[in-house]
């Protein structure tokens, strides 16, 4: 655990290692860099709990995720329409985080995983957002997620989108296969858009499968409030209602 503190070019990441089963604290540390050193924070923190914990995560020269970007305006932006996008009904505030995202693709036009969460809002403002730009919308997540994949063949993230894409539009044999394409191709642990997945498979009735993926959510993102909704209404339609 840890928190994030920025002030102008200044940033204070405080990370802490703790033993979940006991809450007893194994390793802390402190970081005070200029922003322009945030992947190098990001390898440093992750060097420092590989060793904690005494294993190989396989860093090497550059700490980018797949799919990611060395623009560090174009990250940061990444970042802040990140902590908007998931509050589906709010359509000013994912509108905003859009915004972020369209101006983090015009500092980096190859930032795959911006064109990604670009496709996710865009099928939230289709679902949730005027009914006359239904079309339109649901056709920007389209290419979206098409050019997430197309920069980024091994992105969970786009699949899962062309998946919610499929689902929304009835093609139920396509949607299943998107998302086990997504799910092959996780390699980090699955929270937030990952629901989606369980969507799916609670609608074509793999309602034991839906509810695998729903408690590693809940596992792994505790305080998703989407993901427990989406929890408690499969383990009624399991027939567990108490």
């Amino acid at each position: 655990e840890g928190s994030v503190r920025k002030v102008g070019n200044a940033l204070r990441i405080t990370a802490q290692l703790i033993h979940a089963p006991d809450d007893s604290h194994l390793w802390s540390e402190i970081y005070d860099r200029e922003i322009k050193d945030i992947f190098k924070i990001q390898e440093d923190i992750a060097t420092s709990v590989a060793n904690e914990l005494k294993a190989t995560l396989g860093i090497g020269k550059s700490f980018k995720q797949l799919g990611g970007t060395d623009n560090l305006k174009a990250y940061e932006l990444y970042l802040i329409a990140k902590g908007q996008m998931w509050n589906m009904t709010n359509i000013p505030l994912i509108s905003t985080a859009l915004k972020s995202l369209d101006a983090a693709l015009a500092l980096d036009p190859k930032f795959a995983l911006a064109w990604a969460a670009k496709s996710y809002i865009h099928n939230n403002l289709a679902a949730f957002g005027p009914s006359n730009s239904f079309v339109i919308e649901r056709d920007e997540a389209y290419i979206a997620a098409v050019k997430a994949i197309e920069l980024e063949p091994n992105l969970a993230d786009g699949y899962v989108m062309l998946g919610y894409i499929k689902m929304a539009r009835g093609e139920w044999i396509d949607a299943g296969l998107f998302f086990r394409k997504a799910l092959d191709l996780k390699s980090e642990p699955l929270t937030a858009t990952d629901d989606l997945t369980a969507l799916h498979y609670c609608s074509v009735g793999y309602l034991k499968k839906a509810n695998e993926v729903l408690e590693e959510i809940k596992r792994n993102d505790p305080l998703n409030e989407t993901n427990h909704a989406f929890y408690m209404l499969n383990i009624a339609f399991l027939g567990d209602t108490q």
